[in-house]
């Protein structure tokens, strides 16, 4: 055989082999979400009719097996010839899913009514408030254009909170097994941290002029409106009908489209929407808004929940801002293994999550309490 037949032969043989260590590594990232109870992204989902949950000790053998397959190349094949072993490229590539699905999941109606923004530095960032100008006036023949001031309403702060945490399981500690499930719980934390945010945000937050998002000063916050079909359309009504500032021209960039409540007010909610033949708003239900949340940069105080039967209409463009540093698109999870480093065997978790959510424009968000 020449050069040519027999590096032919190689590649044929790399790709083989290549694709079955895919397959092989995608059920084992199968078996371990299935067995932390997460959905499995679309993906995994072919290999869900064969996938069995796996412990942690069953994954590592199951990798183990992997690598000793009849070949000599496999391991440099499936490793990347970088010098780590399969099982613990596997269980890595495990474990950072999980967290991740884990995360997304129950984070998915709660993101849905902020707006997106990412910050360059972790110290402080601004999002300067643009009061809507005038429409343009007919010209004169000869004339000249109008020049209208440009109006910035306030500016808004935004600095980007630190969040860490460390986890580690010794390989002896009895949990171990349970590896796969506590990282799905290391992801929900690092979720209800999120949700703590924007919920705080609501219920506390406060703007550049020092006021809560929500006053009465202010108009967006109206007493004695309780869930109904009517106030929910007079509400919409007057959000959509808001003026400028300091003009009487029409804000009509505001356009109320969440309808967020407690979990009291979830299903009137639903049954009062139901009374229209087209559905303008889409509800969102968190129970913190009744319960209340933590306020994790002042010493984990209790930030207290709304009036009972409040509820909120919100533009979700413009009302809630979640920050995050540039590039980074959630919490930066870091795999730590020991392997006899300080007299520790085990498997750990460096937590790092980036974010920060603010309030941004109170003409896009408006609370109503029921008495």
């Amino acid at each position: 055989m020449d050069a040519t037949e027999r590096h032919k032969s190689e590649e044929r043989k790399r790709e083989l082999i290549n694709r079955q260590y895919g397959k092989q590594k995608s059920h084992l990232v199968a078996s371990v979400m299935l067995g932390a109870g997460l959905e499995l992204p679309t993906e995994l989902k072919a290999h869900a009719n064969t996938a069995e949950s796996m412990d942690m000790a069953e994954m590592a053998d199951a990798a183990r097996r992997i690598e000793d397959q009849p070949s000599d190349d496999l391991y440099l094949y499936a490793s990347g010839g970088m010098g780590a072993t399969l099982a613990t490229e596997v269980t890595d590539d495990v474990y950072n899913m999980v967290i991740r699905q884990a995360f997304e999941a129950p984070l998915t109606s709660l993101l849905s009514i902020t707006t997106p923004g990412e910050s360059r530095t972790l110290t402080k960032d601004v999002r300067p408030i643009v009061e809507q100008t005038p429409t343009p006036t007919a010209h004169a023949r000869g004339g000249q254009a109008d020049s209208p001031d440009v109006k910035i309403t306030r500016v808004e702060s935004i600095t980007v909170g630190v969040y860490t945490q460390y986890l580690w399981i010794d390989e002896m500690d009895d949990v171990l097994a349970a590896a796969p499930a506590i990282a799905a719980s290391v992801g929900r934390s690092i979720a209800s941290l999120d949700a703590d945010l924007i919920i705080g945000a609501i219920l506390a937050g406060v703007m550049a002029d020092d006021e809560a998002v929500c006053n009465a000063t202010a108009g967006n916050l109206v007493t004695g409106k309780p869930l109904t079909v009517q106030n929910v359309g007079d509400g919409y009504s007057a959000m959509r009908k808001q003026l400028a500032d300091s003009e009487a021209i029409l804000n009509e960039n505001v356009v109320p489209n969440v309808l967020l409540t407690g979990s009291d007010n979830y299903f009137p909610a639903l049954t009062e929407l139901e009374k229209l033949s087209q559905q303008p708003l889409r509800v969102v239900e968190d129970p913190r808004l009744e319960t209340g949340v933590r306020n994790h940069d002042v010493d984990n105080a209790t930030i207290a929940g709304a009036a009972a039967g409040s509820w909120w209409l919100l533009d979700n463009r413009r009302a809630i801002e979640r920050t995050v540093l540039r590039g980074s698109n959630g919490p930066t999870v870091t795999q730590v293994r020991r392997n006899g480093e300080d007299g520790q065997w085990g498997v750990g978790w460096a937590i790092r999550h980036a974010v920060a959510v603010t309030p941004l424009d109170r003409t896009c968000i408006r609370q109503f309490e029921a008495a």
